[in-house]
């Protein structure tokens, strides 16, 4: 039995984000939705999305 693993410290949680999306948006097999929540700060990510061929429901 091997010794159970520790959570790694993430020290960086911007980066955190960006690896969980990387998981996420790689593993959408037969489709997938993503959420942009309706504020200002979120203006450009939406529009990086919509460029890159994502369909807005």
């Amino acid at each position: 039995m091997s010794p159970p693993q520790t959570r790694s410290q993430a020290r960086d949680p911007h980066q955190l984000r960006i690896n969980s999306y990387r998981v996420l948006l790689s593993r959408g097999r037969d489709g997938f939705i993503v959420f942009v929540p309706q504020e200002p700060l979120m203006d450009t990510t939406y529009q990086v999305l919509i460029s890159a061929g994502l369909n807005q429901l």
